[in-house]
């Protein structure tokens, strides 16, 4: 949530208040399950997909057994959607991202 403050002229005095505005960043889901459950989950799971597919033409990592990775450091990750817009607030695209922990 973005806050800032707002001057009220009463009476020839400057008072200031502070306000919170809720940006699209603040309706984004923090979940994968919360993602495709929610009203725009269609386009979330293209923006998913998209991001796989990056990363298998990218070679960025290979999926191997949790067997095959006994004695090595297993990395853990987690989605992270971001609604993209432009300097007027209107939706340019949604993004989702695979982060590494």
């Amino acid at each position: 949530m973005r806050y800032g403050n707002a001057a009220f002229n009463n009476d020839g005095k400057t008072e200031a208040s502070v306000f919170a505005v809720k940006s699209a960043e603040d309706q984004d889901p923090k979940t994968f399950q919360e993602a495709l459950n929610g009203a725009d989950g269609n386009e979330w799971m293209k923006a998913s997909e998209d991001e796989i597919k990056s990363l298998k033409e990218n070679q960025t990592w290979v999926l191997v057994p949790r067997s095959q990775a006994e004695g090595r450091r297993v990395l853990t990750n987690k989605w992270v959607f971001r609604t993209k817009t432009d300097s007027s607030g209107n939706l340019q695209r949604r993004k989702a991202r695979l982060v590494v922990r």
